[in-house]
């Protein structure tokens, strides 16, 4: 029986060695040039906000916009009950019986209607994985309602989940992906090899990038996307989230050009919005363009 079970590891491992080898190769050829790939790389975390009751709202999404954020990350849920999308972090609240208890819930459409096509989003699916494949379709539906009422915005989201499968059916539906990667600790002997899987199944769910923590959130001296890890992904576009404020190393990710989106801290609201890898002469325009549109306001 031992001696069963070891072939049958032996063969799944050889499988999957021989599939990522392919994978790799296939990987090697992709430009990757539906992914956001411009100089201002550190996007908001669900905006700038004085207090965590702020985040996830319009204004605190605005301040981030008025300090040079071009993105944001936002948290939200979909209702099948009502076919609705609401910006929230947690779970949606619902009375006694069923209603929603906050009628007045900021919802998806309402954030992308506020700020039209101007930013980008990345949209961090909260309950992606916990409804029905028809009530996916019904959410694809809605999404695309949204899209069409804003011309633009569709190439500018990017629709974020931990399961490759329900990712791909958006894909298939037009909309940009995130593949949210939990990678295990650098000393874990089995980090490798996840990444492997990870990567096998970005490509066959034809998903636009990755995403993953910058560091370990416990143990910041344990991280988790380490050099090693880098060459690894060194062929997919990827995001990265809790990423430490630590300028040097904020630098040191502008130059990756596979890293094309950064979050800096962990439920925290900081602006690091002016640290960039744009030419000077974009720069200088950029600001005498936002001064101008400062004047005019």
């Amino acid at each position: 029986m031992k001696k069963l079970i070891l072939g049958i590891v032996v063969v799944v491992a050889v499988s999957i060695y021989g599939l990522n080898r392919y994978v790799e190769k296939q990987l090697d050829t992709m430009a990757h040039t539906n992914a956001y790939n411009e100089c201002h790389k550190i996007w908001s975390a669900r905006g700038l906000y004085p207090t965590r009751s702020e985040e996830n709202t319009i204004s605190s999404f605005q301040r981030a916009f008025d300090a040079g954020a071009t993105g944001a990350e936002v948290d939200f849920f979909y209702d099948p009950d009502s076919e609705t999308f609401y910006v929230t972090h947690n779970d949606i609240i619902r009375n006694p019986d069923g209603s929603i208890k906050d009628p007045n819930a900021l919802t998806l459409e309402q954030l992308l209607s506020h700020f039209g096509n101007q930013y980008y989003w990345w949209l961090d699916y909260k309950n992606l994985g916990r409804i029905s494949d028809e009530q996916t379709q019904d959410s694809i539906k809605r999404l695309q309602v949204i899209a069409d009422k804003i011309p633009g915005i569709k190439d500018k989201l990017y629709i974020e989940g931990s399961n490759p499968l329900m990712l791909s059916v958006y894909t298939q539906a037009g909309f940009k992906t995130i593949l949210a990667l939990d990678l295990l600790p650098a000393s874990n002997p089995l980090s490798e090899y996840l990444v492997n899987l990870y990567k096998i199944a970005y490509y066959f769910s034809d998903i636009t990038v990755v995403a993953s923590r910058a560091t370990h959130r416990v143990n910041p001296d344990n991280p988790k996307y380490t050099t090693r890890i880098q060459e690894q992904f060194s062929n997919i576009p990827i995001f990265l989230f809790h990423t430490p404020d630590d300028p040097e190393y904020l630098q040191e990710l502008m130059a990756d050009p596979l890293v094309r989106v950064i979050l800096v801290g962990a439920g925290q609201s900081i602006d690091r919005f002016d640290v960039h890898n744009c030419p000077v002469e974009q720069t200088a325009n950029n600001l005498q363009v936002k001064a101008s549109s400062a004047s005019k306001g």
